[in-house]
């Protein structure tokens, strides 16, 4: 991982991406840019002229943004090989978008939800849409619900780590990046399948043979015991699960919650046949709803 463009509108949020990012052990120090996207001013009349509304853009993002992103770009420079700056007007998500790939990303990094003064750019929509539209790999960070601990957490790198596998492509792609970097002592792994049941009021409605059910199993435990010993080559420790559920995003979720994990790191798109796991829907319902932040790993 070379390239990463990191999002910046001015908010709590968008610090707190920019503190969780820095602290990753990546193995080599990649480069950086920051992006930061100044939207047209909202109009009240159909009169007003698109020339008009450019400068007064413009006038915003040299006397506002364009300070404030130069201050940022100087806190990070010395915990990455360079950072650069990308100012734009626009859209803030396809500028953001078209930023990754004039800049060749290899990881697009997101504040949860953003609310810049100039104006509001809430970026729970913005992480939405490029999550769902991006080439990239994208870490969407969502910071501490006690803002007394949001700087003291996001200043060392995650401890607690949940991949959720399928064993596709994308899931294997994401467990060899993580165990390639240098993680603390005490860092910690868990690695869990969630295996679909349909259910009706309750009740399993998918009946297989349990030949089929047994076949399943050692399919699963082979694809998690091959990603634990990778990722204990790296970890002090390495937990692994199979979790049945009704709903395989509220089975992560959970998961996620009672082990209180730091990062989950997760497939955009899975294994179709396997169990019914999409990872591409699923992707997206963790989320909405994840208590902490979510790598979605991509296929470039």
């Amino acid at each position: 991982m070379s390239h990463v463009l990191i999002a910046s509108d001015g908010s709590e949020n968008s610090k707190a991406a920019q503190d969780f990012v820095s602290s990753l052990p990546f193995r080599d120090r990649p480069d950086v840019r920051l992006v930061a996207a100044t939207p047209l001013p909202v109009t009240l009349s159909e009169y007003y002229i698109e020339s008009v509304l450019f400068e007064q853009a413009h006038h915003t993002q040299n006397t506002v943004v364009a300070p404030r992103t130069n201050a940022e770009a100087e806190r990070l420079r010395p915990k990455f090989a360079s950072v650069t700056t990308d100012l734009r007007v626009g859209d803030p998500a396809n500028e953001i978008l078209d930023a990754a790939e004039d800049y060749q990303a290899d990881l697009i990094v997101l504040g949860a939800r953003g609310l810049s003064a100039i104006p509001r750019f809430l970026l729970g929509s913005v992480s939405d849409y490029i999550c769902r539209h991006a080439h990239q790999s994208v870490l969407v960070v969502r910071p501490p619900h006690t803002s007394a601990t949001i700087r003291h957490t996001l200043s060392v790198p995650p401890r607690r780590i949940l991949f959720a596998t399928d064993g596709s492509e994308t899931s294997n792609q994401a467990i060899d990046r993580f165990a390639s970097w240098s993680w603390p002592a005490d860092a910690q792994a868990r690695v869990i399948i969630a295996h679909q049941i349909v259910t009706a009021f309750g009740v399993e409605i998918t009946h297989v043979d349990e030949p089929y059910r047994t076949a399943e199993r050692l399919k699963a435990e082979a694809i998690l015991q091959s990603a634990s010993m990778r990722l204990g080559k790296v970890f002090s420790q390495v937990d692994t699960a199979i979790c049945d559920a009704s709903q395989v995003a509220h089975s992560i979720i959970e998961q996620a919650e009672n082990w209180n994990a730091d990062l989950i790191v997760i497939g955009n798109r899975g294994l179709s046949r396997w169990e019914r796991f999409l990872l591409g829907s699923t992707s997206l319902g963790v989320l909405h709803h994840a208590p902490c932040s979510v790598w979605v790993e991509k296929l470039r």
